[in-house]
């Protein structure tokens, strides 16, 4: 068992196991064995999305308050410490405000009432952040120095989570579609030598395949820098993350098109609070960072700006929803909610595109409900709702044609942001 997973484990007693069944009104048995998901599926949440900035600084607040010191008392179902509702902070940040999808599958699994699976996420994310903060306030590490050390940890982590359960608790992209490393080992004892010969013809096939592949773009292909493990690949359809959009401008001034494959480096960016915010150099939102702090921003009116839009790619709804972003959206919406607390006096506009067909605009409304939801994110976060405001964009500022396929339509299906005064 790994260093960090065993650690949190233990801090979730039998004794806090009973008094959370006693105040759930659920079977102990059941409780704990809810528990023994939840928290997995929670860490892998973690792995699967990074340590945010918003996920950075919960850590950074739970381990100056002490969180871990309260988990007990956590348990017993006050929930709050201190004014402060450390478990959903967490909780929203790991797997987002609006999924029910998770607690409804611990709910089914564990036969425990939904709303109690609800409670007991809540409370395992408590545990979570005051275990991280304690590592970060008290004992000087880093939250990428321990990250990388639960990723050593990810076997032990997917073992504790059942296998048909991958999907609907988000963690199938991490640890895999749909088999367990105990399954997938018996399985493989049972197998016939000769499936292994087919196995490694297959392999050899898919290797010559890629190897030929990669010769034959070699004189399309960038250099590709990586950063850390990240490969970041760009097609040239897609629009540059700097363009403004409906516009030939852009925030700093760069409107080449991209290459089929580009150099990215991942850089670091400090707010005043002391917060860091990753991001790549090239991305929108270190462009929109680097407006808000020029002289052009400082010089500009609102008219000025009225058509300087920052598009996000990288911010993805899931299919025919407006109330549930994908869980690797987060990040940028949150970089974009520290840059906001960070600057007070900054209004910001948020504007959904629909599509020139509205085939992603089924009901004409859904671009508008969209952008409605993601300024609700940033009021959550303690953004003052007069600051923000929400709109559809207008489908003529859409690139696409009618007759190109739904990824190339979806280009304009984007997110964008501009500032105002």
């Amino acid at each position: 068992m790994g260093q960090i997973y065993n650690e949190i484990k233990e801090l979730i007693s039998s004794k806090m196991i009973s008094t959370a069944a006693v105040t759930l009104e659920e079977d102990e048995s059941n409780v704990k064995s809810a528990v023994s998901t939840i928290l997995p599926a929670l860490l892998g949440r973690m792995l699967s999305s990074g340590a945010t900035p918003h996920v950075i600084g919960i850590i950074e607040d739970a381990g100056k308050d002490k969180l871990i010191n309260q988990i007990p008392e956590i348990f017993k179902g006050h929930g709050i410490i201190d004014g402060k509702n450390y478990g959903e902070r967490m909780e929203n940040a790991l797997i987002g405000p609006q999924n029910s999808e998770f607690p409804a599958a611990i709910a089914d699994k564990k036969h425990i009432k939904a709303e109690n699976a609800n409670r007991l996420g809540n409370w395992v994310s408590a545990v979570i952040a005051g275990y991280f903060g304690e590592q970060v306030i008290d004992k000087k590490k880093t939250t990428a120095s321990l990250m990388q050390e639960l990723q050593k940890e990810k076997s032990d982590i997917a073992a504790d989570i059942p296998a048909d359960m991958y999907a609907k608790l988000g963690v199938n992209k991490v640890f895999g579609s749909s088999t367990s490393t105990n399954t997938t080992t018996n399985h493989k004892k049972k197998s016939s030598g000769g499936i292994w010969w087919i196995i490694i013809i297959i392999l050899l096939l898919i290797l010559i395949f890629f190897l030929w592949r990669s010769c034959e773009r070699k004189k399309n292909m960038a250099i590709i820098e990586v950063i850390g493990t990240e490969i970041v690949a760009t097609p040239n359809t897609a629009r540059n993350n700097n363009n403004v959009a409906g516009t030939n401008n852009s925030a700093t001034g760069n409107n080449t098109p991209q290459q089929d494959t580009l150099a990215q480096e991942i850089i670091e960016r400090k707010l005043p609070d002391g917060h860091k915010i990753t991001v790549y150099k090239n991305s929108s939102a270190a462009a929109m960072l680097a407006f808000l702090n020029s002289e052009s921003y400082k010089n500009a009116s609102d008219k000025d700006m009225k058509d300087t839009w920052f598009d996000f790619e990288d911010i993805n709804f899931v299919a025919d929803r407006h109330d549930q972003l994908t869980v690797e959206s987060m990040e940028h919406v949150n970089n974009i909610i520290a840059i906001m607390q960070n600057h007070n006096d900054v209004k910001m506009e948020i504007g959904v595109y629909a599509d020139s067909t509205k085939t992603r605009d089924k009901d004409g409304n859904i671009a508008k409900k969209r952008a409605e939801y993601i300024k609700s994110l940033f009021v959550e976060n303690g953004i003052d709702a007069k600051r923000i405001s929400a709109e559809r964009l207008r489908k003529e500022l859409a690139n696409a044609m009618i007759n190109e396929n739904d990824a190339q339509k979806n280009r304009d299906c984007i997110v964008a942001f501009r500032f105002k005064k």
